[in-house]
């Protein structure tokens, strides 16, 4: 039966952590947890790179989608900008391009126009914008559903 830790009066030895494992296991156990390595070692000649350097953050946005996104971004404002000022400013407001999402009565009561004549300028200025979006297929396929 083993002795309770808090009873030990010595630190354990290497044959005595053996017992059910062959001492050259234990050995090679031991020697593996010392050998640990940080990730900000060098591992260029010129000392310039660390380890971590190579490992990929999970948390991190894709360059290349960042980069597609931002530029569809910039697309989409230039294409908005062909709108008439009230039809873009209510879909600006309605799906949150400027700002968060409002509701077609918080657009209304700002432009004082009633709730209705707000949703049919954004149909209209979704209208105009469905030839301007032809070419950008996932636009498109936005602009189709919220029609």
């Amino acid at each position: 039966m083993p002795v309770p830790t808090r009873l030990r009066t010595r630190r354990d030895t290497r044959p005595d952590v053996a017992v059910p494992k062959p001492l050259g296991h234990v050995r090679q156990a031991l020697d593996c947890a010392e050998a640990s390595s940080s990730l900000n070692q060098a591992v260029s000649p010129d000392g310039e790179t660390e380890l971590a350097d190579f490992l990929a953050d999970p948390a991190s946005a894709d360059p290349v989608e960042e980069a597609e996104r931002s530029l569809l971004r910039q697309t989409v404002r230039r294409r908005l900008e062909r709108l008439p000022d009230r039809e873009r400013l209510i879909v600006e407001r309605r799906f949150g391009l400027q700002c968060e999402p409002q509701s077609l009565e918080t657009i209304a009561s700002e432009l004082g126009l009633t709730r209705e004549r707000v949703r049919q300028l954004q149909v209209q200025a979704l209208k105009r914008l469905e030839p301007e979006f032809a070419d950008l297929a996932p636009v498109q396929t936005f602009v189709g559903a919220v029609l």
